[in-house]
């Protein structure tokens, strides 16, 4: 699941993230840096699958979305897989 929707992870991943680290800093000034550095990361990730979800099919969906010009082209079958198809 993640896989797919890597493009929204990184496109978008800096502005959650700077805001959970800024979130955690004043909340949790004494933290684990680990453990601070993974509630901020996972925290980011989910809030970008649910804004991809949220957006999804409305006027502001491209944002989310690869352009048809950077799309891959499906792979081209040999001629030995073009037979047994």
């Amino acid at each position: 699941m993640l896989g797919r929707r890597s493009l929204v992870i990184y496109l978008a991943f800096f502005l959650p993230m700077a805001v959970g680290r800024d979130l955690t800093a004043r909340l949790f000034p004494d933290g684990d840096p680990g453990w601070t550095a993974l509630a901020v990361t996972i925290l980011a990730v989910v809030t970008l699958l649910l804004a991809e979800r949220a957006v999804r099919g409305t006027r502001v969906g491209f944002l989310f979305s690869r352009p048809a010009w950077a799309r891959l082209a499906p792979p081209r079958l040999g001629p030995l897989a073009a037979q047994a198809t």
